[in-house]
């Protein structure tokens, strides 16, 4: 199963989120990223039965790249609506799901997107289905989140460790590590600091606490407090609990404990609440661009 998506579309993100609660077993094509072409796009529209208009942001926008005056009044064949969304995805604002089968859902919907999972039939026989679960726990990549996405797309090795969350928790990280039965120096939590910069990001162990004067010298600043949670939802793109140092919407200056670097392997959120990802710290590292220091009160 393959979704095409825009990050920047909320339905893009349900849809996405959707998925993962079923436990489906997809790959992420990104419209920006790897756009399709006009021929691929056209046949896909075909087997969906719609017009590029129906998947696309409607107004000025659209108009603009379309070189009307306004919308609708001077709309252009659908020709050229395909030529033009497949040079500027942007254009492109619905997550269109292709089953393995072929099928092709615009996902507008969670019926639309439940309407392409695959469905086993029960062994006791009875009339009705169940959705068929793919095991997430030893994916190397491709399934649901923005930081899963962006681990795939950097050849990251990488294991998804999924487990029930509490919606009553407060303690995300020691939360997740009892879940998983790991110390607590393993899993590493995302946090978000206004420095005298801007926002950056540290990734501590839920063993301890994050010096924030430490923290700002590793950023070659001198002060650094905690940023407001709403804020911190609004410019990483994932909610308190499901924080990711990957795939934020928007990449900040990251700092790591440098107690990550004695583990093979350490674990931190993979965006979202109730599932975690476990890779190198070295992968980490490397994805986010960040550095090293000692920012963590043990």
């Amino acid at each position: 199963m393959e979704i095409w998506i825009n990050p920047a579309c909320s339905k893009c993100r349900s849809a996405l989120s959707l998925l993962d609660a079923e436990g489906a077993g997809y790959t992420v094509r990104h419209y920006l990223e790897d756009p399709p072409g006009a021929e691929e796009f056209s046949e896909v529209l075909r087997r969906l039965g719609l017009e590029p208009w129906d998947v696309a942001r409607l107004g000025e926008p659209v108009a603009a790249e379309l070189g009307m005056e306004s919308w609708p009044r001077d709309r252009p064949s659908r020709e050229r609506w395909i030529e033009a969304m497949a040079a500027h995805p942007i254009l492109i604002q619905r997550p269109i799901i292709t089953a393995d089968d072929g099928t092709a859902v615009v996902a507008r919907s969670p019926e639309a997107v439940r309407s392409v999972l695959p469905a086993v039939p029960p062994a006791c026989g009875e009339s009705h289905t169940r959705l068929a679960v793919v095991s997430k726990t030893k994916s190397k990549g491709g399934q649901g989140t923005p930081a899963t996405v962006a681990l795939t797309q950097a050849k990251a090795e990488f294991t998804l460790h999924p487990y029930d969350h509490d919606p009553n928790a407060q303690a995300y990280g020691e939360e997740a590590a009892d879940a998983l039965g790991l110390p607590y120096e393993r899993i590493f939590k995302t946090l978000v600091a206004e420095t005298e910069a801007g926002l950056a990001v540290a990734v501590v162990p839920v063993a301890g606490k994050l010096d924030l004067k430490a923290f700002a010298a590793a950023l070659k600043g001198k002060r650094a407090a905690m940023a407001d949670a709403a804020k911190v939802e609004r410019v990483t793109g994932y909610v308190v609990g499901g924080i990711s140092p990957i795939g934020q919407r928007k990449r900040l200056p990251t700092v790591v404990d440098e107690s990550a670097l004695g583990f093979e392997t350490i674990y931190f959120s993979a965006g979202r609440r109730g599932l975690q990802i476990e890779t190198a710290p070295g992968n980490l590292i490397r994805i986010v661009q960040a550095v090293t220091a000692p920012i963590a009160k043990l």
